[in-house]
């Protein structure tokens, strides 16, 4: 199930809009993150030409309620809109490995990129590491990113992530959809002074 703490939370204000990012609840709309999951997606397909699984709603509502109703090891992120109460946004903190944490999917509604809302996803997630889990900040972080997906490859390096490796995506047996970049975040970032600012 969804780890919760109630008190872990980041109000952030972006172009007149007030979002709160927070630890997702039990009561949390599902269809409503896997129609947020699924469209940013969608938005990055028709942008670069490559589709994701994720971007029919039905996989990302598969993949929204595995995560909500699985065994305690990850923590989802999303971003409310207040004024609208819609779930704007999405990030995922996995703890499945006991070598390592993973990240993501992450998504943000289209109406809500390039607004810093990706960037406060992931700084609440770091936020998360050291005050849920300042035992394990030995551990690197993983994240899995498309290659054709500049803005989110620019994103992680800028927050201290590097390339680890390429992975060629398969379909079937021969048929290799795209490349993804496996970015690592080492466990020195915790000791280092070069952190992310935070544009908050």
């Amino acid at each position: 199930c969804v780890r919760c703490t109630t008190d872990t939370k980041m109000k952030i204000e972006m172009e007149g809009k007030m979002i709160l990012v927070r630890d997702a609840k039990p009561t949390d709309d599902h269809k409503q993150l896997a129609h947020c999951l699924s469209i940013s997606f969608q938005s990055l397909s028709s942008r670069t030409g490559f589709k994701d699984s994720l971007c029919s709603f039905e996989r990302s509502l598969h993949c929204i309620e595995a995560q909500f109703s699985g065994p305690d090891y990850c923590d989802v992120i999303v971003a409310e809109d207040l004024s609208t109460g819609a779930l704007v946004g999405y990030n995922v903190l996995g703890k499945e490995s006991p070598d390592l944490f993973t990240v993501g999917p992450i998504a943000v509604h289209p109406h809500y990129q390039n607004l810093g809302l990706g960037r406060s996803l992931m700084l609440f997630l770091f936020d998360k590491i050291t005050t849920s889990y300042s035992s394990l900040i030995h551990l690197p972080v993983v994240l899995v990113v498309n290659s054709h997906n500049p803005k989110a490859i620019s994103l992680y390096i800028s927050l201290g992530f590097e390339i680890g490796t390429t992975l060629a995506l398969v379909c079937g047996r021969v048929n290799i959809k795209g490349l993804c970049l496996l970015f690592v975040l080492s466990p020195h970032y915790w000791k280092d002074s070069k952190k992310p600012i935070d544009s908050r």
